[in-house]
């Protein structure tokens, strides 16, 4: 199997077993049957992680629909207040799904950031924002533990393929449930740590979010693999899918906005190995 179309695999297989320790997926690429295929295979991996579907939530939507209020309608047909339940607490546990998440106003997005801190769920958020244009706010990037971006099409699978028909859904499907039981257990070492440490700083993300995150996706992947420790493979994973979606730099270079991230390497140790050989 192609890398990229690998990858895709292993981050929406992460995004089910644990979307609120991993905060949601940043999902960029325009409306179509990538995307749509995407999209199918995280609810059929949630399915067998036994977690509901994602709730939609239209970029529209105004920030108040988030939260707890009166529902207008019902208490006028009924004479009595009564009380509608905000989607971030319907969501508790599982994911809310963004659309053409790079039009939603600064309001809703800087509500979604505050409340992914609080209310514990994660976001699938959909951007199709061209790669000159400013997308999603940065709190709310910062938040989203995972990324794809299937803008360049080079190495994916072909528009009339179904994920979830591939065989390596159905071996994900069986290690799913298992993996979502013993993550937390994985052993990181000291090593394995300062890794995804230097490469966070070296990338030029400097807060620890981005660190505890990739931490997070590192033990999962290790535990889809099978593995009790996390080792060299699932760090190069969890580099590729949390750190560098989110890079604002790449080593030997200077600041700037993260152009191709997906493009830069042909094995799936490149990017780490050059890391830990800069550090």
């Amino acid at each position: 199997m192609n890398p990229r179309t690998e990858d895709v695999f292993f981050a929406v297989a992460a995004a089910a077993v644990a979307p609120r320790a991993l905060g949601g997926l940043w999902l960029r690429g325009w409306a179509g049957p990538r995307r749509d295929a995407v999209l199918e295979l995280l609810e059929f991996f949630l399915q067998s992680a036994n977690q509901p579907k994602p709730l939609r939530l239209a970029h529209h939507a105004e920030a108040e629909q988030l939260h707890d209020g009166f529902d207008l309608t019902a208490t006028l047909q009924t004479g009595k207040p009564a009380l509608r339940m905000g989607l971030a607490r319907r969501a508790q546990g599982g994911l809310l799904q963004l659309s053409m998440a790079e039009r939603a106003s600064r309001s809703l997005q800087s509500q979604l950031a505050v409340l992914l801190d609080e209310q514990g769920f994660g976001l699938v958020a959909c951007d199709e924002s061209l790669p000159d244009e400013a997308g999603l706010m940065t709190a709310l990037i910062d938040r989203l533990g995972l990324g794809l971006d299937l803008r360049n099409e080079e190495g994916l699978w072909s528009i009339e393929e179904r994920l979830t028909d591939d065989e390596m859904a159905s071996h994900f499907v069986q290690m799913i449930p298992k993996a979502a039981k013993r993550w937390q257990a994985v052993v990181v070492s000291d090593e394995a740590l300062k890794s995804l440490t230097l490469a966070a700083g070296q990338l030029g993300l400097h807060s620890m979010r981005p660190v505890l995150q990739s931490l997070h996706a590192a033990k999962i992947v290790a535990a889809l693999q099978g593995h009790a420790k996390v080792e060299e493979e699932d760090l190069g994973f969890a580099v590729r899918l949390c750190l560098l979606p989110r890079a604002t730099r790449l080593p030997g270079q200077g600041r700037g906005i993260h152009a191709t991230p997906l493009r830069m390497r042909s094995h799936k140790r490149r990017v780490l190995v050059g890391i830990d050989r800069a550090g």
